[in-house]
């Protein structure tokens, strides 16, 4: 354990490519004068926050510039880390199998757009399946989702979606914290886009930041710690399992002569592994062994759920261990809970801009009448409960059949005679001719009494 504190800051700083610039950013903010002086100078923030006299005003988060170097961290931590790749992998998984649906006060105008919305998809190369699981990888992974928006010259209408890469993109211009300007470079390619050819989604987005947070960012530097504490405790037990003979030539009083040692020396690199080895002499020979710390294993789970409550899962989640239904059910409720505020967030921003700017063009003008909002089904765990409660409802006498439909979403009517339990007679106690029913005749359950045929000895 002691080479971890010795080696800790340089394999975290590595992890981190922290740099001499960071530590320059750390002074800057701690002398107020050459923080004023530089204010001007420092790229991709002096257009989103106005220069004032107070410098403690001036906000310097990577979230107000570019998080290119956290996107670099966030790729090789899900390379190298088990927990943050399987979290981050359930996630997407869950949010992408629910599904979505276009909902509408008339579901003619639903129809109208999911046709325009699926044929734009098709002449951008795409789909809709593709598009949003494009969207969903960079929203949870990266935080932020940038979308092109091809024009087109004639019109003047959306042609085109593309989902472009989340990395690249640094703010040049803004109003408050809505960028109407970006800049974006990525290896050899250079552009700036104003916010009629991009639209971008953010994830945890704070009211003060331009950029919004990875899911995985404040996972990252306890994972990283949490790796290199088990690195080092392999490491410890490995070397617990080594001996070491160490052979003491002569004593206080008597000490060695240097042809006892050589004599000592030579029948040690003389001799082979399996031979007898015979020293004359005032030889003693001592076994050493270092012991394994196993007090470790404690810093180490406590570090893991750390990293697990950070990237909001748990060990069950992530194949680890397993666990009884009810507790791996409740445990699937926590993440059902993280992966509903992600789609809540995405779809209401994809509303709210890319949804109402394609209504727009379809319709010329977006009222209440005509408002279609795409809605991500739910999990389904909620759908399960759900479900449940409501045939709860109906049986206890509180709602109709027509009402469980309803709630149930199910569209269409039926006739009840097609309903399952109307499809066999019933009798006028209410139960089936076949026989009585458990509930009124708890007998039918095993047959009746005395029916049971003795046993025969053989």
């Amino acid at each position: 354990m002691s080479r971890f504190f010795r080696n800790g800051f340089n394999e975290i700083s590595s992890f981190f490519n922290l740099s001499r610039n960071n530590v320059a950013d750390i002074e800057t903010k701690l002398n107020p004068q050459q923080l004023k002086e530089e204010l001007t100078t420092i790229s991709g923030c002096k257009k989103i926050f106005k220069k004032t006299k107070e410098a403690e005003d001036f906000d310097s988060s990577i979230y107000n510039k570019n998080i290119d170097d956290l996107i670099d961290t966030i790729v090789r931590a899900k390379e190298i880390d088990g927990y943050i790749s399987r979290a981050v992998s359930n996630f997407k998984q869950k949010a992408s199998k629910t599904g979505y649906k276009l909902v509408s006060r008339d579901s003619n105008n639903a129809d109208k757009f999911e046709e325009y919305f699926e044929n734009i998809l098709i002449a951008s190369g795409s789909s809709s399946e593709l598009f949003f699981q494009q969207i969903l990888n960079n929203f949870i992974s990266f935080g932020n989702v940038f979308i092109h928006k091809t024009i087109d010259v004639i019109t003047g209408k959306i042609a085109k979606l593309t989902v472009l890469p989340s990395k690249g993109w640094t703010p040049m211009d803004s109003y408050g914290t809505e960028v109407i300007k970006w800049g974006f470079e990525l290896g050899s390619a250079k552009a700036q886009y104003t916010n009629k050819n991009i639209t971008y989604l953010t994830y945890d987005k704070e009211t003060h930041h331009v950029l919004g947070t990875p899911i995985t960012a404040n996972s990252l530097q306890d994972a990283a710690i949490l790796r290199e504490i088990e690195s080092e405790n392999i490491q410890d037990y490995f070397d617990s399992l080594e001996k070491k003979t160490m052979f003491f030539v002569g004593d206080s009083k008597k000490p060695a002569k240097q042809v006892e040692l050589d004599e000592v020396a030579d029948k040690l690199n003389s001799a082979g592994p399996s031979e007898d080895l015979v020293l004359s002499g005032h030889v003693r020979v001592d076994v050493m062994q270092s012991k394994y710390n196993d007090k470790a294993m404690e810093v180490i789970s406590n570090m893991k759920n750390r990293v697990l409550s950070a990237l909001r899962t748990s060990s069950t989640s992530i194949g680890e261990k397993g666990a009884g239904r009810q507790d791996a059910d409740t445990l699937d409720g926590q993440e059902d809970v993280v992966v509903e505020d992600i789609q809540s967030l995405l779809e209401n921003q994809l509303n709210t801009k890319i949804i109402r700017e394609l209504l727009l063009d379809l319709f010329g003008k977006v009222d209440f009448q005509n408002t279609v909002k795409i809605k991500f089904n739910e999990t389904f765990t909620k759908k399960e409960r759900r479900e449940k409660h409501v045939i709860f409802k109906y049986l206890s006498g509180v709602i109709t059949l027509d009402e469980v439909r309803e709630e149930l979403d199910e569209k269409g009517s039926i006739s009840e005679d097609r309903l399952y339990n109307n499809l066999f007679n019933k009798s006028e106690e209410g139960t089936s001719k076949e026989g009585a029913s458990n509930k009124t005749n708890p007998e039918n359950q095993h047959g009746k009494k005395g029916n049971s045929k003795p046993s025969v000895k053989n």
